[in-house]
């Protein structure tokens, strides 16, 4: 059991899936919306990034980046695989948080390595490892119909 009360934790998982979900919808509803300038600005592994720019690639990044992010958010905020949502939120907060790293430890915005992605990393294991998707989500209903059925 943990120590923390079952309702934080389900609060914690359905505000991060709203920050995705949210996000998600304003790259899907926002015709002009573009990864390339957030993606060119950066300096750290830039031939990975760069990659990313390219044609065929930055199709698959655009989908990612707004429908992926969509369902990752959806997938939180109602519980349904929170922890495979989780790990696909790692990485791809991962992959916002390289761009920003200017000159390791310093960020493009002069803080020493922390920025909000640092948290929402934090938050995202801490979902994977409390298991919230058991609490007021559908991962509780998934772990019971399993276990009944074996």
């Amino acid at each position: 059991m943990n120590s923390l009360p079952t309702w934080l934790i389900a609060t914690l998982r359905i505000c991060m899936g709203w920050l995705f979900a949210w996000n998600g919808w304003l790259h899907i509803s926002d015709k002009t919306w573009s990864a390339v300038p957030y993606i060119q600005r950066t300096n750290t592994f830039e031939s990975l990034y760069s990659w990313f720019t390219t044609p065929d690639i930055l199709e698959w990044v655009h989908f990612l980046n707004s429908w992926g992010i969509l369902v990752l958010g959806v997938c939180l905020i109602i519980g349904f695989s929170t922890r495979l949502a989780s790990i696909f939120g790692i990485v791809a907060v991962t992959l916002y948080y390289i761009p920003l790293i200017e000159k390791f430890p310093f960020l493009t915005n002069g803080s020493l390595f922390i920025s909000e992605y640092i948290f929402y990393i934090l938050i995202l294991l801490s979902l994977i490892f409390l298991n919230a998707g058991q609490y007021f989500g559908f991962g509780k209903k998934l772990i019971v119909r399993v276990a009944e059925s074996e």
